[in-house]
């Protein structure tokens, strides 16, 4: 009896080891598939992350920058003879006889500037997923340049009364660098 006990047991062993041999391949295999998949899903959202702040958020942050910059060191004289100086209705009211030829060469500058802005937001629009920089800020801030150019060029002659608050949206930078802060703390995880 106990001969044909152990007997049936070799033979529920031979049965079942390698049904349980492949069950647990299978499981590990499925474990392992399971870690690259989610690997590979860290990997390509780090990239896209990535991707965002190198082609979107930082160039645009500096572009901006340098644009205030320029607007900031033309207005330097102008702001210390007038503490009210906007540079809007100050050019819509005959400014341009009134200034120096650096200040001339600042201002050409600035559209230059505020161009590169026009083209990094327009080519990568798809990258910014702010829903304020996208539906508010960044639309302010191009109608403001496309303004601030035309002015410049002498191709508006509006009201100035019009055009007076017509200002830079000064909320587009804490904006940009909340978000450039935002995705640097994701790609840290």
């Amino acid at each position: 009896m106990f001969q044909a006990q152990i007997t049936t047991l070799a033979i529920t062993f031979e049965t079942w080891a390698p049904i349980i041999v492949g069950i647990v391949a299978a499981l590990s295999g499925a474990a392992t598939t399971l870690f690259l998949i989610r690997s590979q899903n860290r990997a390509a959202k780090r990239k896209a992350l990535q991707r965002i702040l190198e082609e979107c958020y930082g160039p645009l942050e500096q572009a901006i920058l340098r644009s205030n910059m320029l607007h900031q060191r033309f207005a330097k004289r102008l702001t210390a003879e007038n503490p009210s100086f906007k540079a809007i209705p100050f050019l819509l009211n005959n400014g341009h006889a009134q200034l120096k030829a650096d200040e001339k060469e600042l201002l050409k500058q600035i559209v230059i500037a505020n161009a590169a802005i026009e083209k990094i937001v327009m080519e990568k629009a798809g990258l910014i997923d702010d829903q304020e920089l996208a539906t508010t800020l960044l639309p302010d801030l191009l109608h403001h340049l496309l303004i601030f150019k035309l002015v410049e060029t002498g191709t508006l002659k509006g009201e100035i009364d019009e055009l007076k608050h017509d200002v830079f949206p000064k909320a587009v930078i804490p904006a940009i660098r909340r978000k450039k802060k935002d995705l640097e703390a994701e790609l840290k995880k």
